[in-house]
């Protein structure tokens, strides 16, 4: 919620944070319940990539982070960086770790797990700035100046005004991808009545929602996922219905008499999509105990599934080598439902006694759904371009190449489709 111009994390999780003390390595763990990002990776068919060449930005307004828990972290599953993660100090804001459970330190730990245990291989940079409405702003600035190709953002608080909505439509127009947490309160808006989280509700940024997932212990394949109820979604009362939203339906129900509502949205529809929100398994605080296992902790949320989103799109960029054309990302992953695991029941009625239902196809409780990632690689690499490849069929572009000389051969970089008489539309 915005206080005092101060934003709280939605980070706050609907589950305890609690640690598990018998082993002291977190692969021990994985056996259906517990998951990390390589986890996720498999289960939801993300193609392989370490994210080399990219660069993503994580947006911090609190808290510290230890070296040693990323490293621990990823060396149970196998990976190592790269590359150091850089820590740029916005408006005098300091890397200030206190090892408490319940701060922000929970949250930083959580973002640079997530994303660097998806692209281990791109460059992390973490935007510390103040717990301030203009500072946040800052901070996505300075990401965007500094040439990031995704950013995530794990904080917000209720709609009030658009105060980063200059911020937020610069990286929007440089192809950046940005994705944000759509919040841990269900239906709620924090302040105990019906609404969505900002920035979540921006139409310039990704809104990305929580489910939880169950996946075959030997394989990591997924084998189902429902609704978390605490994951948030509704409808914006600050933004309009954005284009690639039009139409859309919203299914509000209230528990209280068992009355429920169809109808057309009238804003912005939060998420977009949705990944794992519950069991994230994690090394917090590592270095004060020499790695003992009372130091793996158990968390989750949106400000999880978020960087965990934000590291898939990162492996698309580095696979194609460039970023979805500017103010694209939205109409590309509307454009083919079917590229999503959907999740058509459960609601989210966590706190209040209204809130919204999961349909057939796009709901404000898991958006459009998992993504299924081979599916939606096509659909970004291709910026949602689709050529006849038989009478009936269309497919997505994808490494698109000319040729050049008698054996030479270059990748397509861009291509303008007329759309009139006098205009020309970027769509590939």
């Amino acid at each position: 919620m915005i206080a005092n111009s101060c934003i709280t994390s939605i980070e706050s999780l609907a589950e305890s944070e609690y640690p598990i003390v018998t082993n002291a390595n977190i692969s021990s763990y994985l056996n259906g319940t517990y998951i990390t990002p390589t986890i996720i990776s498999t289960a939801y068919n993300i193609p392989n990539n370490y994210g080399a060449n990219t660069k993503v930005g994580i947006i911090s307004l609190g808290g510290g982070w230890l070296t040693s828990d990323l490293t621990a972290s990823l060396a149970n599953l196998g990976l190592s960086l790269s590359q150091p993660v850089t820590t740029v100090l916005i408006d005098g804001a300091t890397n200030s770790w206190t090892a408490n459970t319940q701060n922000a330190d929970v949250e930083n730990t959580l973002d640079l797990y997530c994303v660097a245990g998806m692209v281990p291989s791109a460059n992390i940079v973490i935007y510390r700035s103040l717990n301030t409405t203009s500072s946040f702003g800052n901070a996505i600035n300075r990401a965007v100046s500094e040439n990031c190709d995704v950013i995530s953002i794990s904080w917000g608080g209720t709609e009030s005004t658009d105060y980063l909505g200059t911020a937020l439509a610069n990286a929007s127009a440089n192809g950046i991808t940005v994705c944000v947490a759509s919040g841990d309160y269900g239906s709620e808006n924090t302040t105990g009545t019906l609404g969505v989280l900002y920035p979540a509700s921006s139409p310039n940024v990704v809104a990305v929602g929580g489910t939880q997932l169950t996946y075959n212990s030997s394989t990591y394949q997924r084998i189902s996922e429902s609704v978390s109820i605490y994951s948030g979604g509704g409808i914006s009362k600050v933004f309009a219905v954005p284009s690639w939203q039009a139409g859309l339906k919203a299914n509000l129900f209230f528990s209280s008499n068992g009355n429920s509502f169809v109808s057309t949205i009238t804003g912005r529809g939060v998420p977009d999509i949705s990944a794992p929100f519950f069991n994230y398994i994690m090394w917090f605080g590592a270095a004060a105990s020499n790695y003992s296992a009372a130091n793996i902790l158990v968390v989750g949320g949106t400000s999880a599934s978020t960087p965990i989103m934000a590291g898939m799109f990162a492996r698309y960029i580095s696979a194609t080598s460039r970023r979805p054309i500017p103010n694209a990302i939205h109409p590309i992953l509307y454009a083919n439902t079917s590229a999503y695991s959907d999740i058509t029941s459960g609601n989210n009625l966590s706190y209040l006694t209204g809130g919204f239902v999961a349909n057939v196809g796009w709901d404000p409780v898991v958006g459009l759904g998992a993504p299924i990632g081979n599916v939606v690689y096509q659909m970004v690499s291709s910026g949602g371009t689709t050529v006849k490849t038989a009478a009936n069929t269309w497919s997505y572009l994808a490494n698109v190449r000319v040729k050049t000389a008698t054996n030479t051969w270059s990748n397509v970089q861009a291509i303008w489709t007329k759309v009139d008489s006098t205009t020309w539309k970027q769509t590939f």
